[in-house]
């Protein structure tokens, strides 16, 4: 089904479920007060006719129809968080389809000043390339796709396994909503998920024998000591005494020790619970992929990650209930209760703190796979990219566009570079498409390697390290010119051919930063250094001198252009590549039409 009719029909569906978990919400609300009230008179009347086993009764009743009612409402409530999450979900996926992307993270955070080509192509931040792939609901996840995209997979034979795991997601859109639902409901933040494994590395300190026995023998001691003070035995003081002397101090012994372990997983219980939810939608869900089949082992078979966090969620909420003072005043006085639940924590860290870090890697990476299959759903008309043969590295791409430019404005253009050691260089005039076009190259490059479509009617390429030169700036603090700041950028690229690395350059009017005849010579004794160095590349350029290297390097160099025309004192776009060298520059005209005289 097309991506908008399916996001269309699933909204509804939730709004409509959303709308009638809200309305029985509200009904319980309404029950559990009417119960409660109605309780409080009824026992009141039959207290007044000293009819004590009615009083009796009705209180029990009481207590048991508002338990059960506060049970429903917590399931109503886990109900309308689900489907009001699903709401934002599927019409955020719907807005992205017209081109609104604003709710979803574009990891502004992770602006990247030195990498090899994150800056250039607008990779992170407001409307950005992640913005554009990011649906990622946990910590990991969004870890997961930031390194996918920031390093690309060159390896032949993993990006081939990636890929395939994306296409058969891609066909499993509910699985991807209920994932991002989900993870999203979860809502784990990264301290949280450091304060978990920090607990995980601390060695035990109540896994002896003692203290499995201790417990017991407080709560035997407890309750003869309750019995002994109903039967009149002794009176309340000394029982008083008892939890004084023994279990209150006991636990006050060991309450510093006690209140650092609680500290790593306090209040966490429900994030737990909410987790568990992703590792079940593992279990349930069928994948014929043998790398996403892997991928899934990795949680445990027999719904072994889902059981054993569903009951770290369960431990902790019990070892929770010390943080009401009075409950834990009697808990521990009665039974140790803490000591109790930090040994149950510490025989789960035993049995399961080995796995815990690949379970949460392991839904990281789903998540993150998710992402780029979405991605593929949404884009249905753009295409998985060929691998090419070992011997190749070179790209070929047809009808390649830039995936932020809307499909009604987009041109797309053919491209190809065969062999190893070629370098081609684009010339045009001013806002012809030469800079949209690099970026347009570098972005569906980083969405090949990322394991992603592209888009592009066809595209076969050799994974390769990306690198781009597109945007230099200046660094006042660190008194860094912009053309200075543009040679280190270049020397970092030449130092990194030179000791034997693949690389995919991508450079864009080079040495701005000084006169014309400097950058003239300059530009061209670089890219001879790039033949020299067998590189591959492109690099576009007002300087139609240097178009002139194609017949000195042949083989190696070739021209390609963007044109530009005069029609009625109008200049027409087409923002076609075309062969050779470019023939029309506009500089002037625009200067003229700009009301600067010339």
């Amino acid at each position: 089904m097309e991506a908008k009719k399916w996001y269309e029909q699933e909204l509804r569906k939730a709004e409509k479920e959303k709308s009638h978990a809200l309305n029985l919400k509200r009904i319980s609300s309404w029950l559990r007060l009417i119960v409660f009230l109605g309780g409080l008179v009824s026992i009141y009347f039959f207290a007044a006719a000293k009819n004590s086993g009615w009083v009796l009764f009705t209180a029990v009743l009481t207590v048991i129809l508002f338990l059960f009612l506060l049970r429903w409402f917590s399931f109503l409530r886990q109900r309308s968080d689900y489907f009001t999450t699903r709401v934002t979900i599927l019409t955020r996926e719907l807005s992205a389809l017209t081109g609104d992307y604003s709710g979803f993270d574009g990891a502004a955070d992770l602006l990247a000043e030195a990498h090899e080509y994150a800056e250039d192509i607008d990779l992170f931040g407001d409307e950005s390339v992640f913005q554009l792939l990011n649906r990622t609901s946990t910590v990991g996840g969004r870890e997961q796709l930031c390194d996918w995209c920031l390093k690309p997979e060159i390896n032949a034979e993993n990006l081939r396994l990636r890929q395939e795991a994306v296409a058969e997601l891609k066909e499993k859109p509910e699985f991807r909503v209920l994932m991002e639902t989900f993870g999203s409901i979860a809502a784990m933040k990264h301290s949280d998920l450091k304060k978990l494994t920090d607990w995980i590395q601390l060695p035990p300190l109540f896994q002896k024998r003692f203290f499995k026995i201790l417990p017991v023998i407080i709560s035997l001691l407890s309750l003869t000591g309750i019995a002994l003070m109903i039967s009149g035995v002794i009176s309340f003081t000394w029982f008083l005494l008892y939890l004084a002397l023994g279990p209150w101090m006991i636990t006050g012994f060991y309450l510093r020790k006690i209140n650092h372990r609680h500290n790593y997983l306090s209040r966490s219980a429900d994030l737990f619970s909410r987790y568990a939810k992703l590792f079940e939608l593992l279990d349930e869900t069928e994948m014929k992929n043998e790398y996403l089949r892997k991928l899934k082992a990795c949680a445990g078979e027999n719904n072994r990650a889902t059981e054993a966090v569903r009951k770290l969620g369960r431990i902790t909420a019990s070892l929770d209930t010390r943080l009401n003072m009075l409950m834990g005043f009697i808990l521990n006085g009665l039974f140790l209760w803490d000591i109790i639940q930090l040994v149950r924590l510490e025989h789960w860290q035993k049995l399961y703190g080995q796995d815990i870090r690949q379970w949460f890697d392991t839904v990281a990476e789903f998540d993150a796979l998710c992402s780029l299959s979405g991605f593929a759903y949404n884009f249905d008309d753009f295409v998985f990219p060929q691998l090419g043969d070992d011997t190749e590295d070179g790209l070929k791409i047809v009808d390649a566009g830039h995936p932020l430019i809307p499909a009604k404005e987009r041109v797309g253009n053919d491209f190809s570079l065969n062999g190893s050691g070629q370098f081609v260089i684009i010339t045009g005039a001013n806002m012809a498409g030469k800079s949209t076009f690099l970026r347009t190259v570098a972005v569906n490059m980083m969405l090949a390697m990322a394991g992603t479509v592209v888009c592009a009617g066809k595209m076969v390429f050799k994974p390769v390290q990306l690198i781009t030169s597109l945007r230099t700036t200046d660094n006042l603090v660190r008194n860094e010119s912009y053309f200075f700041a543009e040679l280190k950028r270049l020397k970092w690229i030449i130092d990194r051919l030179n000791s034997g690395e693949k690389l995919f350059i991508i450079l864009d009017e080079i040495l701005k930063g000084t006169n014309s005849k400097d950058k003239q010579q300059g530009s061209k004794a670089l890219i001879e250094q790039f033949v020299r160095l067998n590189a591959t590349g492109i690099i576009a350029t007002h300087d139609i001198i240097l178009g002139t290297l194609a017949e000195s390097y042949p083989d190696k160099v070739m021209n390609r252009c963007f044109e530009v025309s005069l029609k009625k004192d109008t200049l027409v776009f087409d923002y076609k590549l075309r062969e050779g060298i470019s023939q029309n520059m506009n500089a002037t005209f625009l200067m003229k039409q700009m009301g600067i005289t010339l």
